[in-house]
């Protein structure tokens, strides 16, 4: 009996242990047969990270519908819009130096500085002697639409920028909202945009003058001007506009054409010989119009076929 005694803890020992070997193959057998994608990893606080869900929605961002910035085109026409040919309002264009906002009633032959709504200027349009709206930009050149009722004194800005065309050195801003192509890809190819309503438009290239009908979803080439390189273009409801070209043959200044039809046919013009490259060029549904640079000014009473120099 004594003997039996002492030899039951050695058999409750080796009992213990086949039952635990047991155990361990059946967790182990158990394991093999897991699926992965249930198995929990415990990474070291040093190499744990929070993964945020994505289920919630996000919260909205605010986003800007304005033209995209851009720097200014080097060779772009500066900005006129007249009312008669003899009051006008015009503007140097871009986003870099002064805008030089100035106010004529004699056809450019004196001008008076206006203060400008923004420190630059993207469209000038003058409706009457103390109605006009501008496109002004700030230092990033980010548009915004002012308008004035007492000739320039004061100056109101509106929220949005409303349906109006743009011209951007990426191309132009249309009343859809949208930004149109009409000189292709080309680097500093726009030089003037002359729109007349919210479908016509012309657009100066750096080779050619480009029209669309459609409000920009296509352009296409004006052709049929005489020899020379356009160098701005002023467009009126119904097909009323002028065009003025360097180095055409036998002028040394700017040669000034005309069409009634959208350039479908233009006039043979007239050379104004101490005109230069950087005048501006505008023509009023009246057939008025102004042709100005450097304190040298022109006026037409009938839609450009013929200029006389402002009083």
């Amino acid at each position: 009996m004594r003997h039996r005694l002492e030899a039951g803890p050695t058999v409750v020992i080796a009992l213990l242990v086949i039952i635990d070997m047991l155990l361990v193959g059946l967790a182990w057998h158990h394991g093999r047969g897991q699926d992965p994608s249930q198995v929990v990893t415990i990474q070291p606080a040093s190499s744990q990270h929070t993964t945020h869900s994505t289920s919630s929605s996000p919260k909205p961002t605010r986003t800007s519908t304005a033209p995209p910035a851009s720097p200014p085109v080097k060779n772009a026409a500066p900005l006129v819009s007249t009312v008669d040919g003899t009051t006008a309002t015009l503007a140097n264009y871009g986003c870099k130096g002064s805008p030089d906002l100035r106010t004529t009633i004699d056809g450019g032959a004196t001008t008076a500085a206006l203060t400008a709504p923004a420190p630059h200027i993207l469209r000038v349009v003058q409706t009457d002697a103390l109605n006009i709206w501008v496109i002004g930009a700030d230092g990033k050149c980010h548009p915004t639409y002012y308008s004035t009722t007492d000739g320039g004194q004061t100056w109101s800005a509106a929220g949005s920028l409303g349906q109006v065309w743009i011209s951007l050195p990426t191309g132009v801003h249309t009343p859809r909202g949208k930004l149109s192509k009409p000189c292709g890809t080309k680097p500093a190819g726009q030089i003037a945009l002359s729109p007349s309503g919210s479908a016509d438009a012309f657009v100066v290239c750096s080779d050619s003058l480009r029209r669309t009908s459609n409000g920009g979803k296509s352009w296409r080439t004006v052709t049929g001007l005489p020899s020379g390189q356009i160098v701005n273009a002023s467009l009126a409801t119904g097909g009323t506009a002028v065009a003025a070209l360097k180095g055409a043959s036998g002028c040394s200044g700017l040669l000034l054409v005309a069409t009634a039809n959208a350039g479908g046919h233009w006039s043979a013009g007239q050379c104004l010989k101490d005109l230069k490259p950087s005048a501006v060029v505008a023509i009023t549904d009246a057939g008025t119009g102004l042709a100005s640079s450097s304190g040298v000014s022109y006026i037409t009473s009938d839609a450009g076929r013929s200029w006389s120099a402002a009083a």
